[in-house]
């Protein structure tokens, strides 16, 4: 999905992506902690040790840069390479003082935010990303499926999301990122609410309503 950056690239030298989330959109690196850049004729995951071997796998179209200790001597090298003069990135992303450390690290580099644009890359779906929504859709139709011999009152709703999980992991899907949710079953408000408002795994037996 790389290639939808390219777009962006009309505009800014080059596109700094540190969201988990779009760093596996347009990457296909799922680690949930590094970097991805994209310039005009370059590409590259900026990982730590234990990335560099998983970076490499997953994201076939970059090259893989390690970094220890000073993150950006790596990317001050990849702006001078690729004569980077701006830099567009996920503003809503960044922290205050991580903003800050950029613009005091990138001096070359102007830093322009570019959120909404990069967000709205993802909402026009490819052929192949339709292709890939219809069949997660029929993975999760399956589950469905199958879970419904087992929804009956007393089975925990620990026990029922595991067998949910594990019908979806058998039907094809890819391991869940730890970064991005964990698979939760609610069968009445009172679980509902304790584990939203409170964010605890508490399991609850089902009873003979479902939640409202």
């Amino acid at each position: 999905m790389y290639k939808k950056l390219l777009e962006m690239l009309k505009n800014v030298d080059a596109v700094l992506l540190t969201s988990p989330h779009n760093m596996r959109y347009f990457s296909e690196f799922d680690g949930g902690e590094g970097y991805v850049l994209t310039c005009k004729h370059a590409r590259y995951v900026l990982v730590d040790s234990r990335y560099t071997e998983i970076a490499t796998l997953m994201a076939k179209d970059f090259s893989v840069i390690e970094f220890s200790g000073n993150l950006f001597e790596k990317l001050q090298d990849i702006i001078k390479e690729n004569n980077v003069k701006s830099i567009g990135f996920e503003d809503s992303e960044l922290s205050f003082s991580t903003y800050k450390k950029f613009l005091d690290e990138l001096k070359n580099a102007e830093l322009l935010p570019l959120l909404s644009e990069i967000d709205a890359l993802r909402m026009v779906k490819s052929p192949e990303e339709i292709a890939k929504m219809e069949i997660a859709e029929e993975i999760g139709v399956k589950a469905f499926l199958h879970i419904l011999k087992y929804l009956k009152i007393g089975v925990s709703e620990s026990d029922i999301a595991t067998e949910i999980e594990y019908s979806m992991r058998k039907n094809g899907i890819r391991t869940i990122p730890s970064w991005l949710f964990n698979t939760m079953l609610f069968t009445s408000w009172v679980s509902a609410s304790v584990k939203i408002l409170f964010n605890r795994e508490k399991s609850s037996p089902c009873t003979t309503g479902f939640s409202r």
